[in-house]
């Protein structure tokens, strides 16, 4: 028995055709998505000021590596040691009498300080140390006996010129009477200024002692903060060989940064058009911020210009100072050798319009941001941007102050959506929100205010397709 194929093919047909029709029937029932919801905001327009933002290292004013300037053995270190704060304080050596072999001697019982206890207010190592103060004595016996010889050959002299006086004097009323011949009168004479000049010479020599015994005590050329003592006492000291200590001045305090040519080149165009003051006729805010803290919170002057950039980095070197009081508990905020966030002005005051750094997408080619009309539909945009100011994007074209601009929930946004704005902070409450509304007032005063130290948000660009 025979089956024709075609009855089948109908059939089949007929089933697929009326599948798709009903598949139809079926998408054209489902409703239009509802319009998402975003959060809009009108750009800001006040008064801003550019930036520049480099590195630095913090560095001391002054700063000494304090050496003896005479030579000799070493009797006494006279700031404690950690291991010795108890240790006695009289002379080592000298004066006393007490061999420095009985120095562990003079130890009390419980040997080094233990966790918790309180120095005793001495000079130590590490704390802040006064201009003049004795740190260091050298053995001074043989300066001592030094010192008295040229006092000896100085007596000495001075006799011999007192005899030459006479001499001279007696001389002189002789000549008037022709009882001496020129050439004796002439060589007492010659006695008497050679005399004086040993005299002077002996003088010299007796002030040069007495700087030497001087110099035997090794003092502090600042006022700052002493490092640790780099030699023990028993040990020989050579003159400007020798390292000591080191001393470092706290207060005020330097920040050294170098500037890449480019951006040197930059402020040098500003300032040939007007625009800028140079840092060599006044001096320039410069703002400073540690690892540790947000912003620039400390505010200081730009007081030093290099005179050339150097080859090799292609940077000049630029130093600014700060203040450095002490806090609490003998503690200033910076230490020599910090690394610093600085923050340079990098244009004189003017008004500008910006918006959230969050709002604002880019691709490969452009950046752009969404809009909002009256009708509800989203608008690409795209803008030219500028500089950050604490989470705020400088918008130079593109934009005008009067339009709603995506905020958040830029993520489903595409060019043409139906939206559903809600109106809100140009940036959260927890970023600053409250105070960059659209609303808020532009700074008064012709100069920028100082930046605060405040967080600086991240953008979050929305994926393009």
């Amino acid at each position: 028995m025979k089956f024709s194929a075609a009855p089948a093919a109908l059939c089949g047909s007929a089933m697929f055709f009326a599948a798709l029709t009903g598949c139809e029937r079926q998408s054209k029932a489902q409703p239009a998505p509802p319009p998402l919801p975003v959060t809009v905001a009108r750009p800001i327009t006040q008064e801003v000021r550019d930036y520049e933002e480099l590195t630095g290292r913090i560095a001391p004013v002054e700063a000494v590596e304090l050496r003896a300037r005479v030579s000799g053995y070493l009797d006494r270190v006279t700031f404690q040691r950690a291991a010795q704060t108890n240790a006695a304080s009289g002379p080592m050596l000298n004066g006393t009498g007490i061999p420095a072999g009985q120095q562990a001697a003079q130890l009390k019982p419980d040997g080094p300080p233990k966790p918790g206890d309180v120095p005793d207010g001495k000079l130590q190592e590490g704390g802040n140390v006064k201009e003049g103060e004795v740190l260091f004595e050298i053995d001074p016996r043989p300066y001592v006996a030094a010192r008295d010889a040229a006092k000896a050959d100085l007596d000495r002299s001075k006799a011999l010129v007192g005899q030459l006086t006479a001499d001279l004097k007696r001389a002189e009323e002789l000549r008037v009477t022709n009882s001496i011949s020129v050439q004796e009168y002439e060589k007492i004479a010659s006695n008497k200024a050679e005399a004086d000049a040993n005299v002077r010479s002996s003088e010299a020599k007796l002030e040069s002692a007495e700087l030497d015994l001087k110099f035997t005590k090794v003092t502090a050329p600042i006022t700052g903060r002493l490092g640790r003592a780099q030699i023990t006492a028993g040990n020989l000291v050579t003159a400007d060989v020798t390292p000591l200590t080191t001393i470092v001045r706290e207060d005020p305090i330097h920040v050294y940064f170098d500037m890449p040519e480019p951006v040197v080149l930059r402020y040098q165009k500003l300032i040939r058009e007007n625009k800028f003051d140079s840092a060599r006729s006044k001096f320039l805010p410069v703002w400073i911020g540690l690892q540790n803290e947000r912003g620039f919170p400390h505010e200081g002057v730009l007081d030093f210009i290099d005179n050339l950039l150097e080859a090799q980095t292609g940077t000049l070197r630029l130093r600014a100072i700060f203040a450095n009081p002490l806090t609490v508990q003998d503690v200033r905020t910076f230490t020599p050798g910090m690394f610093v966030r600085v923050r340079l002005p990098a244009s004189m005051p003017y008004e500008a319009m910006l918006v959230s750094e969050r709002a604002i997408t880019a691709n490969i080619n452009a950046k752009y941001v969404f809009v909002v009309d009256d009708q509800g539909i989203a608008h690409r945009r795209e803008v030219q941007v500028g500089t950050l100011h604490d989470g705020l994007r400088v918008v130079t074209a593109g934009l005008s102050a009067d339009e709603r601009v995506v905020v958040n929930g830029l993520l489903r946004v595409r060019d043409g959506a139906k939206v559903q704005p809600t109106e809100g902070p140009m940036i959260p409450p927890s970023l600053g929100g409250e105070t960059m509304s659209a609303s808020a007032a532009p700074s008064s005063g012709g100069a920028a205010a100082a930046p605060q130290p405040t967080a600086t948000p991240t953008a979050t660009p929305a994926p393009t397709k």
